[in-house]
């Protein structure tokens, strides 16, 4: 009776491994981890020190679990410093604050962060060795200025070594005007085709 809560969850992780895989080149190149508990990233709020449940994935989007068997509802602590951005209604919450939300066993409580860049796909995979994502769904929270680095090779030898990647530098302006724009570099072929901005 819970195969398709648990399918749209795993079809949910499919579509982010767009920003998954560039995390993971970017931990193996800074050394950063990809979950981080919020005290990490918000260490001017004493608030996230003690914070054992809820965690960043990147600098972009933060995760609420829900832990507990048969909650209705769960309390949410939005660190200070920054405006969160609910994934799913993109209604903003100043942090700062704790939340109080329904929940129910198909929950999974997302928060974007002030000038998240969030690259995700619509492309339906279940093998990434097998499928390739060729459209890139990018949501960019344009509040403050911020970039991300969209990474992409085959997955599957070490000709990454040899430039053999696609390494993509999204950088977003908001200063009088909204500017989003891309930088390539590497020789990978990009299996993009389209690009759809969500801001």
């Amino acid at each position: 009776e819970y195969t398709d809560k648990i399918r749209d969850a795993i079809k949910l992780r499919y579509q982010m491994m767009p920003y998954f895989y560039s995390l993971m080149y970017q931990a193996h190149e800074e050394g950063i981890s990809i979950l981080q508990p919020l005290c990490c990233m918000y260490q001017q709020d004493p608030h996230c020190y003690d914070e054992a449940e809820n965690f960043m994935v990147g600098k972009s989007l933060l995760v609420a679990n829900v832990l507990d068997e048969g909650a209705k509802s769960k309390s949410i602590y939005l660190p200070k410093g920054d405006k969160f951005y609910d994934f799913y209604t993109r209604e903003v919450y100043e942090g700062g604050q704790t939340l109080e939300i329904p929940v129910t066993l198909d929950s999974i409580p997302l928060y974007l962060t002030s000038g998240a860049i969030l690259p995700m796909t619509s492309t339906i995979c279940h093998n990434l060795l097998e499928d390739k994502a060729n459209d890139l769904h990018l949501i960019c929270v344009a509040d403050r200025d911020n970039t991300f680095e969209l990474y992409e090779d085959d997955g599957k030898t070490n000709d990454y070594r040899n430039g053999v990647y696609c390494r993509t530098k999204i950088s977003m302006s908001t200063e009088s005007s909204i500017k989003i724009s891309f930088e390539t570099e590497g020789v990978y072929p990009t299996d993009i085709e389209s690009v759809l901005l969500d801001v």
